[in-house]
């Protein structure tokens, strides 16, 4: 079974599963005509409700994209010299959160838990900080730069 049907997901086991590789080749339907350079090959698409989709790449972005994520993170900022490579776009969504236990601290406040392990796959308890975020950003994003990926 697939976690998601993300397009990470897809690409990874298509890679390792099928040994097949992406390749940037026009798919508009004359390609695929006797002769042109597509014939006999086949394509693969999967169809996701858009709207499920935004919220999981939002909820992907904003972890991966986050102060404290240092892997591949242009937005890392170091906690020893407080230095960050490139301002993030969208700062408010991360504000007075600095480490991912202060992000976990929001959708599962201490108040609610005995440990952290209770945080585990439980619907969160956040007091709306991460809903109000994500509706201002909502109404900032164009859509057209993705904001995690450089």
């Amino acid at each position: 079974m697939l976690p998601k049907s993300g397009s990470s997901t897809a690409r990874y086991m298509m890679k390792n599963e099928f040994h097949a590789r992406q390749v940037g080749k026009s798919l508009q339907p004359n390609s695929f005509k006797k002769g042109e350079k597509m014939e006999g090959v086949e394509v693969i698409t999967f169809v996701r409700d858009p709207l499920s989709r935004f919220y999981s790449q939002y909820d992907e972005a904003y972890v991966r994209a986050a102060p404290w994520q240092k892997n591949a993170n242009p937005f890392y900022i170091n906690p020893d010299t407080k230095k960050q490579g490139t301002p993030h776009p969208f700062p408010y969504l991360y504000a007075n959160i600095h480490t991912y236990h202060d992000y976990e601290d929001v959708f599962c406040p201490i108040s609610t838990r005995k440990s952290r392990k209770n945080c585990i796959d439980r619907q969160s308890q956040e007091n709306g900080t991460l809903a109000s975020r994500f509706e201002r950003f909502t109404q900032d994003y164009d859509g057209r730069d993705p904001f995690d990926v450089q």
